[in-house]
């Protein structure tokens, strides 16, 4: 493999190039991901509590869609209505993170340097979109006859989704009044606030911006002068679970090879809670395996990295994606952590070179749609937060 490759030619030239199979929700793979870090049960214990703040209802939300994946037998559905459940959230979400990635890369206005490359060994504009219009016409196969938007066009493409598929969703039919709005609530900012109720947020409503472990994770929202969430809320907690869910729309964190299921697991430091500053945290990341003939599963090992936010900023991610391999110091340590670890498997040094580029690649695409995923999981989780039960 020449050095001067980037990590985008060295895995994508090296395996299918069709950004359709990248995509997809692994259910047993984030189930392993989850238990692998919840000491005395702290995440899932979360997620069973921030569904029974929902109140049970049945609502197309992300806390939903995990309780029902760890807790199924408790909900009072059967195994076919939680299956349908679940094949129609996930293939929504997918939906959504292939375009919010066409957005991001391609049509955001944050053109990096080697743009041209991204577009050729990465996964194009045109790729991408491809990939949208199948995950819609799967989406819509079993309903009427729908025409999808001509144009490679990320506005078409939100106007259509938002009116075909969220509009109708149960979470999506009550119109936003004003009065809901509280005095002196909390605000977890990330641009601008626009919109038509602009000005009753910013002057009228005098909101408390709010930092959480999720607006550090992303470049725009942290900042020093704002308060932190309540000390006993488990901010690092609900970051992981949405982390932990994330990353498992992403098939290519996970693979099978000589008789065993490799998977990584991507979470946050849960010790460094104190004096957070928001220009760093601590991300780890783990490769594990389970036999596929025994079940018995292995942490082969884990690393922990200091980051910052501007690590998986759009131009950061297209620029090391595809600037040459070994200039960034992070995929650098990261590559050269999974190809060893992999050979130590008894993986080809081949092999390993071309999954170590994927895992890589793969993790920089994630990351960098994290950041506005995870604000928007925890402004729900907080919205359910309960100080006198402390969740």
């Amino acid at each position: 493999m020449a050095q001067s490759s980037s990590y985008c030619e060295v895995s994508l030239n090296n395996s299918p190039k069709s950004a359709e199979e990248f995509y997809g929700f692994e259910r047993d793979v984030f189930l392993y991901r989850i238990n692998l870090i919840n000491g005395e049960n702290r995440l899932s214990n979360l997620i069973r509590n921030l569904y029974n703040n929902y109140g049970n209802v049945a609502e197309y939300a992300a806390i939903n869609h995990m309780y029902y994946l760890l807790f199924g037998n408790s909900t009072g559905l059967n195994q076919k209505e939680i299956t349908d459940y679940c094949n129609k959230f996930e293939a929504i979400l997918i939906i959504l993170i292939i375009l919010d990635n066409i957005h991001d890369i391609h049509d955001s206005g944050r053109i990096c340097t080697y743009y041209n490359k991204y577009n050729t060994f990465c996964f194009s504009r045109v790729n991408l979109f491809t990939t949208l219009r199948t995950r819609l016409t799967n989406y819509f196969q079993q309903g009427v006859a729908i025409n999808l938007p001509q144009n490679n066009n990320v506005e078409e493409f939100k106007e259509f989704i938002f009116n075909h598929i969220l509009s109708r969703l149960d979470s999506c039919d009550k119109e936003l009044v004003i009065t809901i709005i509280p005095e002196n609530f909390y605000l977890i900012q990330d641009t601008t606030i626009t919109g038509k109720f602009k000005e009753k947020i910013k002057e009228e409503k005098m909101p408390i911006k709010l930092n959480t472990v999720g607006t550090f994770m992303d470049p725009h929202s942290c900042s020093d002068c704002n308060t932190w969430a309540e000390e006993d809320f488990d901010d690092f907690g609900h970051v992981n679970i949405a982390l932990l869910y994330y990353q498992s729309y992403f098939r290519k964190l996970s693979f099978e090879e000589n008789g065993y299921k490799y998977y990584v697991a991507i979470y946050v430091d849960f010790d460094n809670k104190v004096n957070i500053p928001c220009n760093g945290y601590q991300l780890c990341i783990s490769l594990n395996k389970i036999s596929t003939q025994s079940g018995i599963k292995t942490t082969i090992e884990q690393q922990c990295y200091e980051v910052d936010t501007s690590f998986f900023s759009v131009m950061k991610v297209c620029e090391v994606l595809t600037n040459v391999m070994g200039n960034d110091i992070l995929s650098s340590d990261l590559y050269k952590f999974f190809k060893s670890r992999l050979e130590d498997e008894g993986i080809s040094t081949h092999h390993a070179a071309i999954r170590a580029a994927l895992l890589v690649v793969t993790i920089f695409i994630l990351s960098k749609g994290f950041g506005d995923f995870v604000q928007g999981f925890e402004a729900k989780c907080l919205s359910l937060y309960n100080k006198d039960k402390a969740y």
